[in-house]
């Protein structure tokens, strides 16, 4: 949920699975420390003011975790920053639907509106799958 104090139930299972079943987690977001700093519960690895879709910070995060990128993989709602930047830096990338469109500010609005058609035009050639 934008700009929700906390993670929702769903997120944290999420997480909480990806973890559980050993895999290490890293959020790279392009808000200020003190918004991931609440919003990491999990206690992981974190980066903020990312600057996405720009590379470095994904980067960033292949160096810290002392792995490749082929051997990363980044979960994220929004084309235009989190699977294009992923994407880029050569990272397997997982589109999920955003929970919650709405109260994101404008600029996050702007982009929804401009990869609806992308992700319209994806899903109708069978390029991606969205559950």
């Amino acid at each position: 949920v934008p700009h929700a104090p906390l993670p929702d139930e769903r997120a944290e299972k999420f997480v909480r699975s990806l973890i559980n079943a050993g895999l290490t987690v890293c959020f790279i977001s392009n808000n200020k420390k003190e918004r991931v700093d609440k919003f990491n519960t999990f206690g992981v690895q974190a980066i903020h003011r990312a600057a996405k879709p720009f590379t470095y910070s994904y980067r960033l995060m292949i160096k810290k975790l002392g792995i490749k990128a082929d051997e990363a993989a980044a979960v994220g709602d929004q084309f235009f920053s989190d699977i294009y930047g992923a994407n880029r830096a050569g990272l397997l990338t997982v589109y999920v639907n955003p929970i919650k469109i709405g109260g994101e500010g404008a600029f996050v609005w702007l982009k929804r509106k401009l990869e609806a058609p992308l992700l319209k035009r994806l899903r109708s050639g069978n390029y991606i799958k969205i559950v």
